[in-house]
Order: C-alpha cells, then structure tokens, then sequence
C-alpha cells in the first residue's frame, strides 16, 4: 500500500523521485490501514503526470479522475484509498456495491482466512474470488468445507499502444487508463484465465458448453468462422467474391 500509489510509475520518472522521498509520504511505523495519515500535497505526483502523459490520447479524461481522487479531504489513507476505488468504479461504469470490511460487525480479532471466512458468512457468500497470489495463503478444501467455493483469478496482460515505446505492463491503472478508452479498459478487466478453467471443468464433467458473446449487436443472425493464419476468426459480413 505504501508504494502502490507512486512508484507505479517510478520506472518512468526515475529523475523525478527516490526512495526517501516516497518513504516519507506515509509515516505509518506499522500501523493498522486505518490509523495512517498521508503527509503528501502531491504536488510532485501531478507534476511526474504531466511530464511523463501529457501527450497520451486520455490524458485529460484521466488527469480529473486523479484530482477528484487526490483532492480528497479526508487524509486518512484507507478512507482515501476507499474513495479512489469508488471513484475509479464510477469512472468505468461499474455498478458494485463496495463495503468496508471495518463497517461490518465480526470478530476482529480473527486474521487472515479465519477474518474472510467469518465475513463472507456474514455477507452470505457461497463463493470467494481471490488473486492468484492467494494460492499460497487459501486452501480450496478448507473453504469447502465451511460451505464456501475459492476461486482465483489470474489476469491476462493485454499489450496497448504506449506513445512509441516498447510495451511494458503492469505499470499501473493509471498508465492504462491514460493510453486506453473507458471501453478498451472494460474489456481488459474480462481478460482473465477463469474462463478457461470453468470450460476444462465442464468438458471433464461431460458438460457442453456455449457461449453468449457480448458482442452480438455487430454479429449477423449467421455468421461464419474463416481460417487466419491458423487462427479461427469469425467474420461477420459475407462477400460472395471475396475468394475469387
């Protein structure tokens, strides 16, 4: 948490930040999320934006999403952490209720899988979607066995157009957003191995699977697949001399 706001984007401004100085924006000495006071105007911050995306095609679209989120009053870091993730949720277009976990009564004095296991009790859950980091911390069968599936999502990286550079991923939301439309953004975040696990499950389970595309608006009531390269595309307008 504690870098994840700057140092995104410390391999493109290298000459604008060290160490110390993001070191010194959060003086936490190992608190709790909630007890941390960010010590930043972030002055810096804005000025590294625009020298380093200025020129990027959703530069300005992007720059008022970060000064809603950094104009935030309150400097408390999980309450401001908690509102740039409503903020960017509102700005895609998503419609998911967020709750702090701090707002439901539990036991708090529970940590790691036991915290999780108790809240989606409380919140009724039958399933528990996770990064694919959790692999190591959550165990599928103990989640079974409290009436709960784990499943864990693993994203795909999708290249995107960055000025004339090479690509580099996993930069930040921020470097996406500025390179890349609402839209585009959108359809990244479908990008993500889950889909192909729940197809070998039901082919294993003898289980025929189909599929709805959310593009159908651009597909004929009868499209047909043709072969690229090896690649199957489906091809959604028919010209009859197209293979003359």
């Amino acid at each position: 948490i504690k870098y994840n706001l700057l140092i995104q984007n410390l391999e493109r401004s290298k000459d604008h930040w060290n160490i110390e100085q993001i070191n010194d924006l959060f003086k936490s000495n190992y608190k709790n999320i909630n007890e941390i006071e960010i010590k930043d105007d972030f002055s810096a911050f804005r000025k590294m934006l625009q020298i380093n995306y200025g020129r990027a095609p959703f530069f300005k679209e992007c720059r008022q999403l970060i000064e809603n989120i950094l104009s935030y009053e309150n400097r408390n870091l999980g309450m401001f952490l908690f509102n740039s993730i409503k903020l960017m949720a509102e700005y895609l277009g998503f419609e998911t209720e967020i709750v702090l976990s701090s707002e439901i009564e539990k036991n708090n004095d529970l940590r790691g899988k036991e915290k999780v296991l108790q809240i989606c009790k409380l919140l009724g859950a039958d399933e528990y979607y996770n990064a694919i980091g959790g692999q190591a911390l959550y165990d599928k069968g103990e989640f079974l066995n409290n009436g709960i599936k784990l499943s864990f999502v693993e994203t795909n990286m999708t290249p995107y157009k960055q000025f004339k550079n090479e690509f580099v991923g996993g930069l930040s939301i921020i470097d996406v957003l500025m390179f890349c439309s609402k839209d585009s953004v959108n359809g990244m975040l479908d990008e993500y191995d889950k889909l192909k696990k729940i197809v070998a499950e039901c082919e294993k389970s003898g289980v025929h699977t189909k599929f709805i595309p959310d593009y159908n608006s651009l597909i004929p009531s009868r499209p047909y697949t043709e072969d690229l390269m090896g690649l199957p595309v489906i091809n959604i307008r028919y010209v009859p001399l197209s293979n003359t």
